[in-house]
């Protein structure tokens, strides 16, 4: 898991913003975890500011509903848009609204008035989702070696072969695909039918061998499974 998370609030209502960070430091004080906070008072600041610095937010409390600029949903969609990895915890008084605001880094909904205890449990199940191995996207062999790339377009060549790091990756998030191919699950963006070829989130396509099929067909399921009861609390 993340040594450090930088945690976003974006809302228009100071109150809410200084209420939600208060919560936050509670939480970091009880489990030792360490967090980074910034506010945002509309969209418009946090994509200025992201332009202005690399990164993201690894998680962002966003407010549905803003009275000036961009909703909260037009900032998830803004996001998707650019695949960003920041994982979104919507910040709602109106719960009908929630069916709208489904997205793909959508981890749930927060109910003002907040209530501490389900913040708390909202928020340690939005964390588990986030670890060391996010950024990487795949692993290819590379003649007794193999190169990691990552989300950020960078590549780096590491000692061993795919044989011996599958068995070190968690099953999880990383299956084998291909006899030169290890995936992160986290980053599929999308599969060919019959199960060909698989998409990642940064628009490289991998070829999926007849051999390894089945098992890369049972940890996909699974991981969106487990995904799933991890959002959403289950």
């Amino acid at each position: 898991m993340k040594d450090l998370v930088n945690i976003g609030i974006c809302d228009d209502d100071a109150a809410a913003r200084s209420e939600l960070a208060d919560l936050c430091r509670m939480y970091a004080s009880r489990t030792k975890r360490q967090f980074r906070i910034q506010f945002f008072t509309s969209a418009a600041e946090l994509l200025e500011q992201a332009a202005m610095s690399p990164g993201n937010p690894d998680l962002l409390l966003l407010d549905i509903e803003m009275e000036t600029g961009m909703s909260g949903i037009d900032l998830m969609e803004y996001l998707q848009l650019h695949r960003s990895s920041t994982l979104i915890l919507f910040v709602t008084s109106h719960g009908e609204l929630g069916p709208e605001a489904y997205g793909r880094n959508v981890c749930g909904f927060i109910t003002k008035p907040v209530d501490e205890e389900a913040f708390f449990a909202r928020l340690a199940s939005t964390l588990q989702l986030l670890n060391d191995d996010d950024n990487i996207v795949y692993f290819q062999a590379e003649r007794g070696y193999h190169r990691v790339y990552y989300s950020t377009g960078e590549s780096e060549l590491e000692t061993g072969s795919l044989k011996e790091l599958v068995s070190r990756l968690d099953p999880r998030l990383f299956v084998q695909c291909h006899k030169s191919y290890i995936i992160n699950l986290q980053h599929v963006q999308r599969y060919s039918r019959p199960w060909k070829e698989i998409t990642m989130d940064n628009n490289i396509v991998l070829p999926v061998s007849k051999r390894m099929l089945t098992s890369v067909k049972r940890a996909y399921a699974g991981y969106c499974a487990s995904s799933f009861k991890k959002r959403w609390g289950c």
